[in-house]
């Protein structure tokens, strides 16, 4: 079970969890448009949960879309996000 299922009741007919939580490393974008990234929320010693970005493309799409189990969105007057920095992810039971 992905960890932001745990302790959620996550599935059809429930609304998906929204938290902002630390990005598991930088992510950089054009100012002006709201970007939605892949993601996987893990389990982090310090904050407890933080979310890492599924950076496959091309080739590798269908495999990143079975690993996603949430979005990451990065709004549009942010030009990127700091390692560590708090951002907003969206868990779904699964994305695809």
């Amino acid at each position: 079970t992905p960890v932001w299922h745990r302790g959620a009741a996550v599935g059809r007919g429930t609304p998906p969890l929204c938290s902002e939580v630390p990005a598991d490393v930088a992510m950089r974008k054009s100012a002006g448009r709201r970007e939605y990234l892949r993601g996987v929320l893990e389990g982090d010693d310090h904050t407890g949960l933080r979310v890492r970005r599924i950076e496959r493309e091309g080739s590798g799409i269908l495999t990143s879309l079975a690993d996603a189990d949430g979005l990451i969105e990065i709004e549009e007057e942010r030009t990127g996000v700091e390692s560590r920095a708090g951002i907003r992810a969206t868990a779904g039971s699964r994305i695809h």
